[in-house]
């Protein structure tokens, strides 16, 4: 995973350091590692590199940082060692003979093959890391590369040959990258917390259209926007060559395929045997790591999916000696436990898998969930968050260093009932294909048992979205909201297509990646996401729609594709549940413990005093409506009208007051 940080002082040359140090010990966490960093001045192509924190993997030859350094570049580097746990991994990675400087966060799957490929064209190769690679491959293709690279990646390399500047995130956006301009410089981190370091709390005002839009419709980094003003992500998929004045225009160098097959183009065995190739090379990729690799097992579809392929992997011999070590959170006697489908995947590899049940038996604290706003630089959908990370906490602390996550399942092949059946089963009608839109409703393996609901909900998911909106607001009636204006965001598409692709990007895939990046920073554990491998999505995003949706089961494909390699009663369930979180019984029992945010300086467009007032009400009719107004406040107390920048998820007093989800 690792950190970035570093600008480019483009209104003139700087001599102190303190700028770049300040960023990197606001991302110490995501590097426990080692800190490398390098003072560029880009008229004269002049470098000098440094250490900062020392560690057994920082090369000896490296010098402390010093206070004063003449520069206008400076690349920061915070490692956690995956792949090649040397000091010959150590970042920003230098090719002296090119004049090369490359520092980026993520991971590169593919370098075994990619060195193979450079060394035939005579590249010699001094490490077994994938840093050392990537910077090859820019050297043989230059921006070319970027489509070549099978992993996740935010970048930022200096190129002395030209003396340019470039800034890089791989594909889907997994990798976080944040950009600002301020005092004459361009700023860059994978944490918003670096850039307010090293530029200055005060330097970028909240947003308050941001507030409007994740309170009101439940939108998070819409357009590369932050609840802070000028400062974005940079785009996913993209790539910018930094002009002198330090401005730059993104290029995308990767997108989804728009066009889809027909059903006529390729029948449904040959999409399953093209889909079932490409998930096995992606998850085969994800298990290469010098470091110890796990998988978290809810015994939900996506991740039931990537055990299978996972040990199937293992089975044939790639995979090591020992059994893959899943893990699964259980949530005993209630509703929401689906621990038994997890041990029923387990039970179908015996020697290929083995299960560690965690179970769920502490509280999401509200002082702790306050203070999680701090790790996380803004509000965020759920306390949900602070489970996913105490189930990668205790990952960590057994060992592991890698897991391997099915997330981005749903957004790919079409996985929420409320969101792709309706355009689905719209667009058949559209097309004259009534009977069959007919039999996927009839045959909706969600559906309710009582006969009357089940064709009320048909005859619903038939009304336009827009329409359905203005029937049925998502939100509270104005006399329960708290929020004095109202959010104006476009729709997603209401064609299946369109909606699939517009979730890979704002709608969805943006934030999710955000969020979970930070989320799992710090203890470490580097999370990777085998469905959301650039081949698997291309080749989803071809697939006819009556592949994704068929005989009313939604992510058919997927679900055909592990068919041979998971128990009956896991590919066919017919009830999705996802990571539960009681939020609405949470925010009654938390209501004393919250009072005291009714104090306090308001945040832009939410009055505390009126979040109070309708809060019983909201915890019942909308408690996710209520929940983000809190976060909003939580978020503007614990990062906005405090002293000092937020700390990092997992600095020790962090830890103490976030309160024990669960024991094993």
């Amino acid at each position: 995973m690792c950190g970035l940080s570093g600008y480019f002082a483009f209104a003139g040359s700087v001599g102190s350091t303190d700028s770049l140090l300040a960023m990197q010990r606001a991302l110490a966490h995501r590097g426990p590692d080692g800190e490398g960093v390098v003072f560029v001045n880009t008229q004269s192509g002049s470098r000098e590199s440094f250490t900062g924190r020392r560690t057994p993997l920082t090369p000896p030859e490296l010098k402390p940082v010093p206070r004063t350094q003449p520069h206008d570049l400076a690349m920061g580097h915070s490692r956690f060692a995956i792949l090649d746990q040397t000091p010959g991994g150590h970042q920003p990675f230098e090719l002296s003979e090119a004049a090369l400087v490359l520092a980026f966060n993520g991971e590169i799957y593919n370098h075994v093959e990619l060195r193979s490929e450079l060394a035939r064209a005579g590249h010699v190769f001094h490490t077994r890391g994938d840093a050392e690679v990537f910077a090859h491959a820019w050297l043989e293709w230059g921006e070319e590369c970027l489509p070549r690279l099978r992993g996740f990646f935010s970048m930022t390399l200096w190129d002395g040959r030209s003396r340019s500047f470039w800034l890089a995130r791989d594909p889907i956006g997994k990798a976080p990258m944040y950009v600002a301009r301020h005092a004459g410089r361009l700023w860059w981190s994978s944490e918003i917390k670096g850039l307010r370091s090293g530029a200055g709390q005060g330097a970028f005002a909240p947003r308050a259209a941001a507030i409007a839009e994740f309170v009101g419709a439940g939108m998070r980094d819409f357009g590369n926007k932050t609840f802070f003003e000028g400062v974005e992500t940079f785009p996913a998929g993209s790539v910018a060559r930094v002009a002198a004045d330090g401005s730059f225009e993104p290029r995308r160098y990767w997108a989804p395929p728009a066009t889809r097959m027909r059903a006529a183009d390729i029948g449904p065995e040959e999409a399953v045997a093209g889909l079932t190739d490409r998930l096995r090379t992606s998850v085969r990729l994800r298990l290469r790591a010098d470091a110890p690799v796990g998988l978290e097992l809810s015994g939900g579809m996506d991740s039931s999916a990537i055990a299978a392929l996972a040990a199937r992997e293992h089975a044939e011999g790639g995979a090591g000696v020992d059994p893959l070590r899943a893990h699964t959170v259980s949530f005993a006697g209630t509703a929401s436990d689906e621990s038994h489908f997890a041990r029923m995947v387990a039970a179908h590899h015996p020697s290929s898998l083995h299960l560690t049940d965690l179970p769920h038996g502490g509280t999401v604290t509200p002082e702790g969930v306050a203070r999680y706003h701090q790790g996380m630089d803004e509000p965020f959908h759920s306390p949900v968050l602070m489970l996913n990370r105490e189930m990668w906490r205790r990952m960590a602390a057994s060992g592991l260093r890698v897991s391997l996550n099915g997330g981005g399942g749903d957004e790919v092949f079409a996985g929420y009932g409320g969101e792709y059946l309706g355009p689905y089963v719209r667009g058949l009608l559209a097309n004259g294909r009534i009977v069959r839109a007919m039999r996927e409703i009839g045959s909706y393996s969600e559906r309710d048992a009582h006969v009357f609901r089940s064709f009320a909900r048909a005859a619903w998911w038939m009304v336009p979205e827009n329409l359905r909106k203005e029937l049925r607001p998502s939100g509270p009636p104005p006399e329960l909201n708290p929020l004095t204006t109202h959010a104006f965001l476009p729709m997603a598409s209401d064609r299946l297509e369109q909606r699939l692709l517009d979730h890979l990007g704002d709608w969805k895939m943006n934030y999710w990646m955000r969020s979970g990046n930070t989320a799992c920073m710090g203890l470490p554990v580097e999370v990777r996401l085998p469905l959301l491998d650039t081949k698997v999505v291309e080749w989803a995003c071809r697939l006819p729609p009556e592949y994704l949706i068929r005989d009313g089961w939604l992510k058919w494909a997927l679900r055909k594709a592990v068919e041979p390699d998971l128990p009956a009663e896991v590919v066919w369930r017919r009830v999705k549940m996802g990571f539960p979180f009681p939020i609405g019984d949470w925010l009654r029992a938390a209501r004393p413990a919250l009072e005291s945010l009714r104090h306090g300086e308001d945040p832009p467009l939410l009055p505390r005093a009126r979040v109070f007032q309708v809060y019983d009400r909201l915890a019942v009719s909308h408690p996710a409506y209520l929940w983000r107004c809190l976060s909003v406040l939580m978020w503007w107390d614990q990062c906005v009208c405090t002293g000092a920048i937020p700390v990092a998820l997992g600095e020790p007093e962090t830890e103490q007051t976030m309160g024990t989800l669960a024991r094993a």
